[in-house]
């Protein structure tokens, strides 16, 4: 059992209104006794006061807490043998009451995984694992201060969020603000509010958003401590610009809904090097993948596909070997594709995928253009970009079709969902 003592205040919203740490508490024993019954439970709420109320009352119960990358018709469909019921409907809070919370560490939680790879993976946590984990971040970033607000860009339907957002700032008694930051507009509010407040604000986001914001104005800047971004590549030209621009450092967090955290690090000056959590230890296969063990993995050591370069202080990522590719008898990375694409100067983000056909299979790429690049036909921008293509590759692995988009399809965990990259494709 954990014995959880929340702050006076664990959650405000946009105008700064206070939820009373007793009104929660009535809200996590109305969840209490409205799902006593039930065994397995999706929780399908989109409000972080309710979602975390919900999750606490499961674990009090003992019951199995489900998580699914997203709760639409056909997911809910395919994963209906995990679940007895799906906790869409909030409920109304009873009287307000104090008590201490008592949280069950043997309380099973099934994540899935974002089907950035294929198709979503069923993983299996313990709570002591997740408490492990807030145990390790707090220990690292001694920074936080309880007097911080932790704000978010991300939801909370996947190990990032309900890390970062929801359970580390309570097991650590800070205030959660209980809206999503979603648009530059709204960061700028919170920062001003937090001003005037005398407050520090930590922002919990991804690379998709820090792109978007890195050249916005921000006002009060002075109020933003920090971010932490994870669940894809920070480009270092996105990190540098925001640095320049706001002087506000990122730690980036590497690891997956498996593994959990297993590194960090910041690209101030260049910095490349991933550094290893303290309670994690790392090996590498014969193919030079991270193997990794920590306090929060329940198995002896994950294996991982991603492929490192040992350094001293730490390691420096290479890849994934799985997006390695054979075409023809001759192997191409990839992302190595993807980068070299990035380098001309009309495209601003590019992935690429391997399209099997029944005879041969070929490489297709989403592209993100400039929007220089609109008004130029598609022949002509495809033939520019095999031409430019040919000075790094030959000419066998050359991408065989184009997409061209706006941005690219990144969802809220800044992932590119597989299925939903093949669909550009269907002919």
């Amino acid at each position: 059992m954990l014995d959880l003592t929340l702050c006076d205040f664990p959650f405000i919203d946009n105008k700064f209104n206070k939820t009373k740490r007793s009104d929660f508490i009535s809200l996590v024993d109305k969840y209490k006794k409205s799902l006593e019954v039930y065994s397995r439970v999706v929780i399908d709420l989109s409000d972080v006061i309710h979602f975390s109320a919900a999750f606490i009352a499961l674990s009090e119960l003992k019951k199995e807490i489900i998580i699914l990358p997203n709760t639409q018709t056909e997911t809910l469909k395919a994963f209906e043998p995990t679940y007895d019921y799906v906790l869409s409907s909030e409920v109304e809070a009873q009287k307000a009451q104090d008590r201490l919370i008592k949280l069950d560490l043997e309380t099973k939680v099934t994540m899935f995984t974002s089907g950035s790879q294929g198709s979503s993976k069923k993983i299996e946590k313990k709570l002591s694992h997740l408490v492990y984990e807030c145990d390790e971040l707090e220990k690292t970033f001694k920074e936080l201060s309880c007097e911080d607000l932790i704000a978010s860009t991300v939801g909370h339907q996947h190990i990032y969020g309900v890390l970062f957002r929801i359970l580390w700032p309570l097991i650590y008694k800070r205030t959660i603000t209980s809206f999503n930051i979603l648009y530059p507009e709204d960061l700028n509010r919170l920062l001003k509010k937090s001003y005037m407040e005398s407050k520090k604000v930590v922002l919990i986001s991804s690379p998709a958003f820090i792109k978007r914001i890195s050249t916005n104005d921000l006002e009060n800047v002075g109020s933003l401590k920090f971010l932490f971004s994870s669940g894809g590549k920070l480009k270092n030209s996105d990190f540098s610009s925001f640095f320049t621009n706001f002087k506000t450092d990122i730690i980036e967090v590497f690891g997956s809904t498996e593994t959990g955290g297993i590194a960090y690090r910041s690209q101030k000056n260049g910095n490349e090097i991933w550094t290893k959590f303290d309670c994690v230890k790392l090996e590498l296969d014969e193919r030079e993948c991270l193997r990794v063990r920590s306090r929060y993995i329940a198995e002896e050591f994950f294996q991982t596909n991603d492929q490192v370069s040992m350094k001293d202080s730490g390691f420096k990522l290479l890849g994934r070997v799985d997006r390695i590719i054979k075409l023809e008898e001759k192997r191409i990375s990839l992302e190595q594709l993807e980068k070299t694409l990035c380098e001309h100067p009309m495209i601003n983000d590019a992935h690429c995928t391997l399209l099997k056909g029944e005879t041969r299979s070929i490489i297709g790429c989403i592209l993100a253009e400039d929007k220089k690049w609109k008004s130029v036909s598609k022949i002509e921008k495809v033939k520019t970009l095999k031409s430019f293509l040919l000075g790094y590759f030959e000419a066998i692995l050359l991408p065989k079709k184009f997409r061209f988009l706006e941005q690219l399809p990144y969802n809220e965990q800044s992932k590119l969902v597989k299925k939903e990259i093949l669909e550009y494709f269907d002919e």
